[in-house]
């Protein structure tokens, strides 16, 4: 399957470390995204504001559950300024494929 991203910044490097032998990660409720529409990543931006209204009431209906998102590529320069706080945080690389 491959791997995947997260994204953190200088001052959250104590929390995700916190415990020997494992990684913190936060994860949030979809209502509280920072981004509405982060759930529709396929979504054309030139959508009419009708539809990006009816897109928004659909995640009210997305069950609760806390999660958290991660990213595909260690290198993506918005992620890096917005989650890693311009460039002075930190990436971890989890490695999906089952080892035996």
């Amino acid at each position: 399957m491959g791997k995947i991203y997260k994204y953190f910044s200088h001052d959250v490097l104590e929390l995700v470390f916190d415990r020997e032998e494992y990684c913190g990660i936060k994860c949030s409720l979809p209502k509280d995204y920072n981004d509405p529409y982060e759930l529709f990543l396929g979504m054309d931006l030139n959508t009419p504001p009708e539809q990006l209204a009816f897109y928004h009431d659909i995640i009210a209906d997305i069950p609760q559950n806390p999660t958290s998102c991660f990213s595909l590529s260690p290198i993506v320069s918005p992620m890096w300024a917005h989650y890693a706080k311009n460039h002075t945080g930190f990436v971890l690389e989890f490695d999906l494929e089952l080892k035996t």
